[in-house]
This record gives C-alpha cells, structure tokens and sequence, in this order.
C-alpha cells in the first residue's frame, strides 16, 4: 500500500480481498508509473526498486517488497503483479486458510 500511494501522484488506489481456492486474495491497485517488464521478474528482490532512477524523489530501499514477499510464503500463500508502465499497477497476494475457517 505504501508503494502504492509513493508511485501514484495522481489517480486512484484499491485495495481489495476476497475468498479464492480456500484462501483469501487480496490486490492492491494503483493508477502510478507501473513497472517496466524487465523489472518484473526480479521487483520482488532485495534492493530491487522499479526506478533506480537516481533522481527520482521517492525515498526507499527496495526491500519492502522483498518483506512482504517472506511474509505471504512464509504463510503458505504466493505473491505476484500485473503491471503496464504509464498505466499503472496491480500488486496480489494469497493466504490460505486453514481448513477449519469456513465462508
């Protein structure tokens, strides 16, 4: 989410969930600068930003990410993005339920 608002000066951003294949899902969207296709495969890296751009004002680390990404496995659950530079991104994560939580 913090991402989110970072690489979106202007637009919208959804945040949502819902129960999928006994888990739940969840996406965070955006309208900001998306994420060029070769950055997609390795944005879930530490020290991995989408814009390495020296210049460019957004603050961080690239590691949040990475963060999350330990998390949601660490949970059982997979993390992934569908994103278009210009356009905008949206960001998903599973966390399975276990199997006495009922819907």
């Amino acid at each position: 989410m913090a991402n989110a608002i970072k690489y979106s000066n202007k637009g919208n951003i959804t945040i949502g969930c819902e129960y999928f294949d006994s888990s739940l899902l969840f996406k965070v969207s955006d309208t900001g600068i998306g994420v060029p296709r070769d950055k997609q495969k390795v944005i879930f890296d530490r020290f991995v930003r989408a814009n390495n751009d020296l210049t460019n004002p957004v603050d961080g680390a690239g590691l949040g990410l990475s963060i999350a990404k330990a998390y949601v496995e660490r949970l059982g659950g997979k993390i992934w993005l569908e994103s278009e530079p210009g356009r905008g991104s949206t960001f998903y994560f599973t966390i399975p339920l276990s199997p006495n939580v009922n819907f």
